[in-house]
């Protein structure tokens, strides 16, 4: 989960497509604020469910880029050591 620049995982079995994810929502939280990124997928989430948020729809599109899967294994392994 991303709450502005902050990724939350549990564990330390989180995956680098997991990461990649987050990180797409980092990048969105910036370009938009994070007001209106919280309005916006809050409001999205009730008005069209989980899986038509345009900010979830763009995160999993961009989870599998190569810069999105780069700094993904950078942050892991800085964070992690791994």
């Amino acid at each position: 989960m991303a709450l502005g620049t902050l990724i939350i995982v549990r564990g330390r079995t989180v995956s680098e497509k997991t990461v990649a994810h987050e990180l797409v929502h980092v990048d969105q939280y910036k370009r938009l604020g994070f007001a209106r990124f919280l309005l916006t997928w809050a409001w999205e989430y009730v008005r069209k469910g989980y899986w038509n948020i345009s900010l979830e729809r763009e995160a999993y599109k961009k989870q599998n880029d190569a810069e999105y899967l780069q700094r993904a294994r950078r942050l892991l392994s800085e964070t992690f050591g791994s």
